[in-house]
């Protein structure tokens, strides 16, 4: 099955920030700036953009390597964000930043790192700025809508997973779950399972793409519930190895 990703055109960037680096993708290529092999300075950074020439008008940097919040917006108050945030997340010295979904009412709110925010303005000071799990509540909610069956959708990536649950367009859950071992992933996966009800009869579970280095997390889970579909299991197979979130190489027009 299919899930519309693709709202960027084709002659924009996409930066997409993770713990171990960033990923400088375009419709056609994607290059890789590797934290182990590659000091993260303006210096270093400005010599990667030139040997690759990257060079365009639109530039969207996507967040990855913090985690965020999703709160209504009838409860938001821009004054108050550290107490909001302090509930759910400890306080940072970096940058306390949010994004407004109108159509849902909803703000996801995250950090910013200060050495990201310094990059992005020292090389791309006119780009746009979401976290990624701003994207995937904006498709979620549409592919959800007017489905009156519970929705569960897992994404997959390095060292944690995140799960969304919708009733129609509407969310009912949202989390993100560290995991080292097969047995953390289940673990956590099949305890909100059980809490929210899901059930293969009345029930859809979703795995957001299909990543090969997952395929002995998605036999483990197929051994006691062997429903879930994969969305979007066919990705480009640029750099698609080494990318923690493969859905998001799939998001050009």
């Amino acid at each position: 099955m299919q899930l519309n990703n693709k709202y960027l055109k084709s002659d924009s960037l996409s930066i997409q920030i993770f713990k171990s680096g960033l990923f400088f993708c375009t419709k056609k290529e994607t290059y890789f700036f590797d934290f182990k092999i590659l000091n993260f300075d303006s210096i270093s950074v400005k010599n990667f953009i030139e040997k690759n020439k990257i060079d365009f008008d639109f530039v969207e940097v996507i967040l990855f390597d913090e985690n965020s919040i999703i709160i209504p917006d009838d409860f938001f108050d821009e004054r108050k964000i550290e107490n909001i945030v302090s509930t759910s997340m400890p306080l940072k010295s970096d940058y306390l930043v949010y994004d407004k979904i109108f159509d849902t009412r909803q703000v996801v709110l995250y950090y910013l790192k200060k050495e990201n925010k310094k990059i992005i303005n020292d090389f791309f000071p006119k780009a746009e700025i979401k976290h990624f799990t701003t994207q995937l509540f904006e498709v979620l909610t549409k592919f959800s809508k007017n489905n009156y069956k519970k929705n569960m959708f897992i994404n997959l990536r390095a060292n944690f997973f995140d799960i969304f649950i919708y009733h129609s367009n509407q969310l009912l859950f949202f989390n993100t779950f560290n995991h080292k071992t097969i047995e953390d992933f289940l673990y956590y996966v099949f305890y909100v399972i059980e809490i929210q009800g899901i059930n293969q009869i009345e029930s859809n579970v979703f795995f957001l793409g299909k990543n090969d280095k997952f395929n002995t997390y998605y036999n483990s889970f197929s051994k006691f519930y062997n429903s879930a579909k994969f969305l979007n299991s066919q990705v480009p197979n640029i750099s698609q190895s080494n990318h923690e979130c493969p859905l998001f190489l799939d998001i050009f027009e």
